[in-house]
């Protein structure tokens, strides 16, 4: 199985993969993330290279890469070391996460030497639905706390650069961002989620393979379900004329509404659905 947040790399590139995907698959949604020109030079940290449509994210065939699958952790690893890391270990155990249910993906996982930070991932949903429980209990324990509004504008220049700011209020969704902890004022550790029964690869193949991304409207409702913890990002809309079901691929709408909020969605109207992916889309609370 190919999961969400997996990565794929040949000897100069890394992709990480978005959504599950089948060990039959023979093309994935992926993101590159890391590059080097050659085999002496350290992997470097693409940052948001714009793509042709908006981020730059590509269709490519599996086999032809090495897959690295970051479900699953050595406990041994982490019980033994004095760090934050280990701690956030412990305490998703103390939860009742199994060890096999708690990932590494990034930096850490690919045993860059530029890792500063361990990115975690939690898998199943209803390992889900114990974080988001206890997840003040988890900061608290673990010695960290919700971001900052400081550090979500810092998130919103830097990754959102691209973005039409008339349709788009990229602060409002960052700082919604409940799972992202505080290390400091300046450094964050986001736990990111993989449903590992949600067939997502069929969805992300079904509205962005070879979308022409035409018949663009903009909506606005009330945010009555959302599944923006997963890949690809979800939402119903409930509106004047009906309900929207609003689906991106896109990282930066991680968590980016709530239940009950009023936002207003631009994007590309295909069987009911809001597809937004594309820069001149965007989701704008109001």
């Amino acid at each position: 199985m190919y999961y969400d947040c997996d990565h794929l790399i040949t000897e100069n590139k890394v992709f990480t993969i978005r959504g599950n995907w089948p060990d039959t698959a023979t093309m994935v949604l992926a993101k590159p993330v890391y590059e080097r020109k050659n085999l002496y030079e350290d992997f470097k940290k693409i940052v948001d290279r714009k793509g042709l449509i908006g981020e730059n994210l590509e269709w490519i065939n599996p086999v032809e890469y090495k897959h690295i699958l970051c479900k699953g952790i050595d406990i041994e690893e982490y019980c033994h070391e004095n760090s934050l890391w280990s701690t956030m270990v412990n305490n998703f155990l103390k939860l009742g996460i199994n060890a096999n249910d708690i990932g590494v993906f990034g930096s850490k996982k690919l045993c860059l030497k530029s890792c500063r930070d361990v990115d975690f991932v939690i898998y199943g949903k209803e390992n889900f639905d114990v974080i988001r429980k206890h997840i003040e209990w988890f900061k608290r324990e673990s010695n960290l706390s919700n971001q900052t509004v400081r550090h979500a504008i810092y998130q919103a220049e830097k990754h959102g650069a691209f973005f039409d700011d008339s349709v788009n209020n990229l602060l409002m969704c960052l700082i919604r961002k409940w799972s992202t902890c505080a290390i400091n004022e300046t450094m964050t550790t986001t736990i990111r989620f993989v449903d590992t029964f949600c067939n997502s690869g069929n969805i992300l193949k079904q509205y962005f393979y070879g979308q022409m991304y035409e018949d663009e409207i903009t909506i606005r409702g009330i945010v009555i379900d959302e599944k923006t913890s997963f890949m690809p990002r979800r939402f119903i809309l409930k509106t004047h004329h009906g309900f929207y079901e609003v689906i991106t691929p896109l990282w930066i709408f991680f968590q980016c509404v709530r239940k009950n909020d009023l936002v207003e969605v631009t994007g590309t109207l295909v069987d009911n659905k809001i597809l937004v992916r594309r820069y001149s889309h965007g989701i704008k609370h109001l």
